[in-house]
């Protein structure tokens, strides 16, 4: 075996003539997977840098974990770099095999690009928590005998636990290298076998293959692709690479079109869809090169020549439903004949649409006014110190009664307290309005459907409770406890926050799971000299430590200037994302409510009486192209009325 420090210098010289990276989009270069989780396409793994929480993710889908990189054109390559998990826990890529295919010659046969780019670039269609934009030949496509293994790799850093089996790599590091013989593709396939989240899921951050464009004559590609030997094949890479380099750099514009979905950019909340595109090597013309847009699978527009304003894709609103819905938009270049190049852009966006909003109340002759005095004092306060935000779906009898026995509990024990209360409904149609009209409720917004738990806490926490300092987060489903009735709990867990700068919130129920605290316990202290008794609660790794959406009081204006608005593209999982922010940041505290009480279950003052968590988690409407959307409820298809 050749000592290290030669492999090294070979592995110095590769980098040196590794004149661009052939997988990027910058270069030309073609992400397609079989499969991409919602927000984690694959596009996002060969942008040209590998970024902390971005890249392709397939959902946990080992039988769809395959995702092919396609060269602009035919190249040399002879290294590649694979990062992986970077900005995520678990989730590396631990196994994984490589091929590679040289697409087939006029009058040869095999595989064409033509076919490949068929098979692998869409239309895309939704498929459970992501999307498919693989043909059903794709699987069988990448199955075939033209795909061949890429043969003699090794690990470039001497530390590495890498085992190589053939074209099978095992790993533990989210950040590998690997060198291997010079060899003529036209694409390379990353197949993932195994990961190690629970999930078997994992994140490709990024994906760079190393090599130069290749240039020559016919025979010269014959004995290329039969494979030279490596040191033959290292001598040519370096003599060559300046004129290679500078022929790329001098033809960039026209050796590689690309196009580019500027607004509305994939995965954001829009209200108008107006659509703003940027092109690299591509001129359009009535006798040249044309962009076929798409919306919802429906062409909706060819355009011949580049526009100075942004393209209204949808002028009659009217014709989407009502609510935020989920919209995918491709815009696709074709030739004078209107074939596609194989170059195209994606998206999925989010359309706002109107919500029935029903606010507090109007005047002092309004019949709610007067109702709403026989249950609080004071009613609507003007100047409140703290917000309780209340968000439901459906569970509306569960909302009285929570509701009900806060408000006996502010005005029996803590009535000189200013506070008022926000509510939320998402989809629980007229019984909502009946309850709008008896409760004593400062800001009331019923939506018409599921629009998510996220959307509903933003809606929350940032818009309806933004007159006060503190905000106390409920759902529907935290019932105050009976004998913790006359406990100033709210009281208490304010003056905590305002003595430690460290704690942004407090527990008011019990976040004990399988006999143990969530959170990174501290020592019981007090706020102050005879103040109150508390303890923190720090982000623990791998828990959520610092953060809930049950019951508990927050300093919203901390979360608001330091931790920002929740991402409402994580779904069932952005409770813990939060989390995980909120954790960076701050810790959250118990108050001791209870004498000689240690944990927060006996001090809670909260306890869940639903049997499940509230069932606002994901918008529950999805746009189906050909002006057909679904509705569900609760799982169930329902009759959709904008």
């Amino acid at each position: 075996k050749l000592p290290w420090i030669i492999l090294l210098a070979v592995a110095a010289l590769l980098v040196a003539s590794s004149e661009i990276n052939v997988a990027e989009q910058a270069n030309g270069g073609l992400a397609m997977a079989l499969y991409f989780q919602e927000t984690f396409a694959s596009w996002l793994a060969n942008d040209g840098e590998a970024r902390s929480g971005k890249g392709w993710a397939y959902y946990g889908r080992l039988e769809e974990a395959s995702i092919v990189f396609l060269f602009h054109q035919p190249s040399v390559i002879h290294s590649l770099r694979l990062t992986s998990g970077l900005g995520f826990e678990g989730h590396r890529i631990t196994s994984f095999k490589l091929s590679h295919v040289r697409t087939k010659r006029e009058g040869e046969i095999g595989l064409s690009r033509e076919e490949l780019l068929r098979a692998l670039l869409g239309p895309c269609s939704a498929s459970s928590a992501g999307w498919r934009c693989a043909s059903d030949m794709a699987e069988a496509m990448l199955r075939e005998t033209w795909w061949k293994p890429v043969e003699g790799m090794m690990s470039s850093r001497r530390e590495s636990e890498m085992k190589i089996e053939g074209n099978v790599v095992n790993v533990s590091d989210g950040d590998v290298e690997i060198l291997f013989p010079d060899l003529l593709a036209d694409a390379v396939c990353l197949t993932v076998l195994d990961a190690d989240s629970p999930t078997k899921n994992a994140v490709l951050n990024e994906f760079q293959v190393f090599g130069r464009p290749w240039i020559g004559r016919e025979e010269d590609q014959h004995s290329q692709t039969q494979g030279d030997n490596t040191s033959s094949t290292i001598s040519s890479s370096s003599s060559s690479s300046s004129s290679v380099a500078a022929a790329t750099t001098s033809r960039s514009s026209s050796l590689f079109p690309r196009v580019e979905i500027v607004s509305p950019a994939h995965g954001t909340t829009v209200e108008a869809t107006s659509l703003t595109i940027k092109l690299e090597g591509i001129s359009l013309s009535p006798v040249g090169e044309r962009l076929m847009i798409s919306l919802d699978g429906d062409p909706v527009a060819v355009l011949l020549e580049e526009l100075t304003v942004p393209l209204e894709i949808d002028r009659d609103r009217s014709l989407r439903p009502h609510g935020l819905t989920w919209h995918s938009l491709q815009v696709e270049v074709l030739d004078v004949t209107m074939q596609p190049i194989g170059v195209s852009s994606f998206s999925k966006f989010r359309l706002v649409g109107p919500k029935a909003v029903k606010e507090g109340p109007a005047s002092d002759g309004d019949a709610m006014l007067v109702l709403g005095r026989n249950l609080r004092r004071g009613f609507p306060v003007a100047s409140p110190r703290v917000c309780f935000a209340f968000l439901s779906c459906g569970r509306l009898n569960l909302l009285r009664q929570t509701m009900s026995t806060l408000i006996q509990h502010m005005e029996q024990q803590e009535a000189d307290v200013p506070y008022e209360i926000a509510w939320v409904d998402q989809g629980s149609g007229s019984d909502a309005m009946d309850i709008a009209k008896i409760m004593p409720i400062e800001h009331v917004l019923l939506w018409r459907l599921n629009y998510g738990l996220t959307s509903g806490l933003n809606v929350l926490l940032f818009e309806l409770c933004r007159r006060s300092r503190f905000v106390v987060t409920m759902e529907e489903d935290w019932l105050w406890l009976k004998y913790k009735m006359n406990v100033s709990a709210i009281s208490m867990a304010m003056q905590v926050i305002q003595h430690d700068p460290v704690v942004v919130g407090v527990f008011l129920r019990s976040v004990v799971q399988f006999g143990k605290e969530t959170s990174e316990v501290g020592e019981w202290q007090r706020a102050g000299r005879e103040g109150v008794e508390y303890r923190r609660m720090c982000q623990k790794e791998g828990k959520w430590g610092s953060w809930t959406n049950g019951a508990a009081l927050w300093d919203r204006h901390k979360l608001e200037e330091h931790v920002g608005r929740f991402n409402e593209k994580w779904g069932d999982a952005s409770e813990q994302e939060y989390a995980e922010r909120v954790g960076k940041k701050f810790c959250a505290a118990i108050i001791r409510t209870e004498s000689g009480c240690e944990t927060s279950e006996c001090n809670a003052v909260a306890v869940h009486i639903g049997d499940s968590r509230t069932p606002g988690w994901e918008p529950e409407i999805e746009y189906l192209g050909n002006n057909r959307y679904e509705c569900l409820s609760y799982g169930r298809k329902v009759r959709c009325s904008p």
